[in-house]
C-alpha cells in the first residue's frame, strides 16, 4: 500500500514538530543547568568565605582529621 503524498507531508510535519520541540526542551534545560551552575559556583563561594570566618573566629585551630 503506497502512502500519497499529503500522508508523508503529514508524517514529515510531525517529525518536524517533535524535533523543534526537543530542540526547545534541550535548550531549556541548557538554560536550568546553567543557571544551577552559577548557583552553585556561588555557594561554593560563600561556604569558602564562612570556613574563613570560622577558622578566624576560632583562633586559627583546624580540626584533626
Amino acid at each position: 500500500m503506497m502512502e500519497t503524498i499529503s500522508g508523508v507531508d503529514k508524517r514529515l510535519m510531525n517529525v518536524e514538530e517533535k524535533t523543534e520541540y526537543q530542540e526547545y526542551t534541550i535548550e531549556k534545560l541548557n538554560d536550568v543547568l546553567f543557571s544551577q551552575q552559577q548557583q552553585l559556583s556561588e555557594m561554593e563561594q560563600r561556604l569558602k568565605g564562612l570556613e574563613e570566618k570560622l577558622v578566624l573566629i576560632s583562633g586559627g585551630a583546624t580540626k584533626a582529621d
